[in-house]
C-alpha cells in the first residue's frame, strides 16, 4: 500500500486524533504541515476548501477532512479493530470520545492561551514555522495567534470561569491518573474509540504545552505515560506486569465515573 498523507500541526488539537489512530493502526503515513502550492491547488479543493486539520489524502487521490471522519473510514475498512462489541463498552467508548473531543476544549484552551508567560515563546515558533517564508509571516503569526486566543474566550474561558475550569479539570486528571495505575488504557489493554477522542485535548494542548505539561508530568505521571504510549505502534505498557490485548468488563462502573466529571467540565 502507498502511503497515507496526514496534513496537520502538532499544535492542532483535532490533528492528535487522527494522528494517534494511525500510529496505533499501524498505517504507513507521513505527515506534513498544509502549507505548500500542491495542497492549496490539489488538496484543498477536494477537501470543499475548507483548511481545517486534520486532512488526509490516500494514495488513490481521495481526501478525508476532520479527524473523525479519518478514523471513521479506516475502522470500516480495518473491521472496527478499535471499536468495542459489548453494549456498555461501545456506550462509554463513545460518550469519551465525543466529551474528550468536545468536553475538554475548555481546559485546553484556558491553559494554552492564558498562561503565555509560559507558552508565548513555544506557541509563537510553532504559529511562525506553520507557514511558507514571506514578507508577512510574522504579522500574520501574531494574527493567528491573536484569533485563537479570542476563539478560547468565545468557548468561555474568562476570568470570572477560570477557576472553576482549573480544579475540574485538575479533579478529572486526578482520577485519570489512578485509573490508569492499573490499566494503560481506558477500556483495558488496547485502545478504543474513547482514547483517541481524549487524546485530541491531551496530547496538543494540555500535554505538549509548556504550562499544562508541567502540571501534567508533576502532578499526574501515568497520564503523561498514556499520552506517550498513545502516539507509540506497540503497546509500550512496561510498568504493567502480565498485560493483555482486550477490553475489560470489570472497568465499566468506575471509569463512569470519569465521564461524569467530563461533563461537569463542559456544562459547569
Amino acid at each position: 500500500m502507498k502511503t497515507i498523507t496526514l496534513y496537520s500541526s502538532s499544535l492542532s488539537l483535532y490533528a492528535g486524533r487522527a494522528r494517534s489512530y494511525l500510529i496505533n493502526a499501524n498505517l504507513d503515513f507521513r505527515e506534513t504541515i498544509p502549507n505548500t502550492q500542491y495542497f492549496r491547488e490539489t488538496v484543498l479543493p477536494k477537501a470543499g476548501n475548507r483548511q481545517s486539520l486534520p486532512t488526509i489524502e490516500l494514495p488513490d487521490g481521495e481526501v478525508i477532512r476532520d479527524g473523525a471522519a479519518i478514523i471513521d473510514h479506516f475502522e470500516s475498512a480495518n473491521g472496527h479493530r478499535f471499536s468495542p462489541t459489548t453494549p456498555k463498552h461501545r456506550v462509554l467508548s463513545r460518550l469519551f470520545d465525543v466529551i474528550g473531543a468536545e468536553g475538554l476544549l475548555r481546559p485546553a484552551m484556558h491553559y494554552r492561551w492564558n498562561y503565555l508567560d509560559e507558552n508565548g515563546e513555544f506557541l509563537h515558533y510553532h504559529f511562525l514555522h506553520s507557514q511558507p517564508e514571506h514578507s508577512g509571516r510574522e504579522a500574520k503569526s501574531q494574527y493567528m495567534m491573536s484569533k485563537m486566543q479570542h476563539a478560547g474566550r468565545l468557548f468561555g474561558v474568562t476570568e470570572e470561569s477560570a477557576a472553576l475550569v482549573e480544579a475540574v479539570y485538575l479533579e478529572f486528571l486526578d482520577a485519570l491518573n489512578k485509573h490508569f495505575s492499573e490499566y494503560p488504557y481506558l477500556l483495558g489493554w488496547t485502545p478504543c474509540i474513547g482514547d483517541f477522542g481524549l487524546i485530541a485535548p491531551l496530547y496538543a494542548h494540555l500535554g505538549r504545552d509548556p504550562a499544562p505539561l508541567r502540571i501534567m508530568q508533576q502532578r499526574a505521571v501515568r497520564v503523561t505515560r498514556w499520552v506517550e504510549r498513545m502516539n507509540r505502534a506497540d503497546q509500550d505498557a512496561l510498568e504493567f506486569f502480565n498485560p493483555g490485548d482486550s477490553y475489560l468488563e470489570e472497568i465499566f462502573c468506575r471509569i463512569f465515573e470519569l465521564v461524569l466529571k467530563l461533563v461537569v467540565i463542559r456544562d459547569d
